[in-house]
């Protein structure tokens, strides 16, 4: 049975979130190089 204050299930849902959160910093970063770039060469 899990606990809400288990520390193992603290760290798990730390690694999820902290994952969760690099992909979508990751993607919103190349979208916005992609979107400068596009802007540069005045293709979007």
């Amino acid at each position: 049975r899990f606990r809400h204050d288990d520390p193992s299930m603290i760290g798990f849902w730390g690694n999820h979130l902290a994952d969760q959160g690099l992909a979508l910093g990751a993607d919103y970063l190349t979208l916005t190089y992609c979107r400068a770039q596009g802007y540069s060469f005045g293709l979007l």
